[in-house]
Formats: C-alpha cells, sequence, structure tokens
C-alpha cells in the first residue's frame, strides 16, 4: 500500500463554458496548460504520483484531488488518465446533473477510468464547521446514498465544504454510523493529521489560478508548503474573530 505524502486540492479547469461553481476570473479555475505543465515538471524531478495500475506500490506518493463535481471533472479525468494518475473525485450530490456540473453517466464513467470517488456533501452548505450534528450525518448520509446507488459500491471519503474544521467537526466526522475510512480538509500540511480519531485525516494543499506552473510541481515535491500553513493560519484566525465577534453581537 503507497504511502500519501502530500495530497493537492484542485477545483476546475477552464475550459471555455462555466463549470462547477467558477465564474470567469475565479481564484478556483485553473489553466489547463499550467497544471498540465506543473504536473510534467514534478514528474521529470521524479515525483511519484499515485496510479491507476497501482505500479507505484509501497512507494511515497501525491495524490491528486478534485471538489465540487464541476463538468471540467471529465476533461481532468481524462488528462489524468493519459498520465496513469488516480484522482479522488469529491462529489455535492445536489449538483449532479445540473448546469456546470456533471451528470450521473459521467460519474459511472471516472470511477469506471479507476479514479476514486468521494463524498463533498449533499447540498455544499456551510461554514461546515458550524453545521449541527444532525445536519451533518444528513449532509453525508445523503451524498453517500446518492453517489453509492450510482456508481455500484461504497464510499468512504469525504472533503469538508469549504475545507475548515474544529476539534468538535472531527469528533463529528469520526462518527462510526457515516462510515468514512478518509476525510480530507483545507490545511495545508502533508500527509496525514489528526492520530485521536479513526477516520484518516489528511491536510491538502489548495492548487489556485494565480500560481505558476513551477509552484504546482514544488508543492508536488514537498516545497512552498510551510509559507502556505502560515498564510492559511493568518486567514482562519481572521474568521474566528469575526465568528466569535458576531456570536457575541447576536
Amino acid at each position: 500500500m503507497s504511502l500519501v505524502s502530500k495530497v493537492l486540492l484542485f477545483h476546475d479547469l477552464d475550459i471555455g463554458v462555466g463549470t462547477g461553481m467558477q465564474s470567469p476570473g475565479s481564484r478556483w479555475l485553473l489553466s489547463k496548460d499550467v497544471v498540465v505543465q506543473g504536473l510534467n515538471h514534478a514528474t521529470q524531478s521524479k515525483v511519484n504520483f499515485e496510479s491507476l495500475d497501482n505500479s507505484n506500490n509501497n512507494k511515497s506518493v501525491v495524490r491528486i484531488t478534485i471538489d465540487d463535481g464541476g463538468s471540467s471533472c471529465m476533461h481532468l479525468g481524462e488528462l489524468l488518465a493519459e498520465k496513469n494518475i488516480k484522482a479522488h473525485f469529491f462529489i455535492v450530490s445536489s449538483f449532479l446533473n445540473t448546469k456546470g456540473f456533471i451528470n450521473h453517466s459521467e460519474l459511472k464513467t471516472l470511477n469506471n477510468m479507476g479514479h476514486v470517488i468521494g463524498s463533498h456533501s449533499h447540498t455544499h452548505t456551510g461554514p461546515f464547521c458550524e453545521l449541527s450534528y444532525q445536519q451533518i450525518l444528513d449532509e453525508i448520509k445523503i451524498s453517500k446514498s446518492i453517489i453509492e446507488d450510482c456508481i455500484g459500491k461504497e464510499v468512504n471519503s469525504f472533503s469538508v465544504p469549504g475545507g475548515e474544521t474544529r476539534l468538535e467537526t472531527l469528533q463529528q466526522l469520526s462518527d462510526k454510523r457515516l462510515g468514512l475510512k478518509e476525510i480530507y480538509t483545507s490545511l495545508p500540511i502533508q500527509g496525514s493529521y489528526s492520530n485521536f480519531f479513526d477516520p484518516v485525516f489528511y491536510g491538502r494543499v489548495s492548487i489556485e489560478s494565480h500560481m505558476s506552473s513551477s509552484r504546482i510541481s514544488n508543492y508536488c515535491k514537498g516545497k512552498g508548503w510551510k509559507l502556505n500553513l502560515y498564510n492559511y493560519q493568518l486567514r482562519r484566525l481572521r474568521r474566528e474573530l469575526i465568528y466569535k465577534f458576531n456570536k457575541m453581537r447576536f
């Protein structure tokens, strides 16, 4: 079994039409050329990506994850399959068969390619870490059921909408009734973290439109993560202060 050393988060490719939740100029709408060049540079530098044919078993690998289920997922799935790279697609189940998102048939195709299909909740409501325990259970259970009916296999991985969690959220996501084995956040640390809970929690670095191919390649090689984490923590602190201030007001 491969050791996942780093996890990258993608959202959508700019394919010339609306895709996913991205609008023109969105920070999450990526250039296909930049993504391809970044992956090529990383491969040339001997980075091992998780493979579709499992040829890199027992090696430390970089895992690619893709959130939301936008229509560009088909382009990403094919692009990565051509490079023998396995991706983990996290789907918002209520978005299936709607404008800008993949449909059930396309989801089955991604699964048949050998990619992994996980849940990204049912409605992508949030902030996710502020939902009640029952809301979290419902969001995940409904999503898992819809996706499992579509692809005909168990869904046991989950990507947190918005990516942020609190200790209480980690405890709630560890509920055995959810049947989750892997949970992905947007905390930009390498590999897995939180040994206190049964599911494996993975941190991820998010790839954004302003990033160069060299920067993508460097993230694959483990460079630049500390600065990204520092910036993330500053943004997180600001949001937490605003959240607590608003709770005091109301």
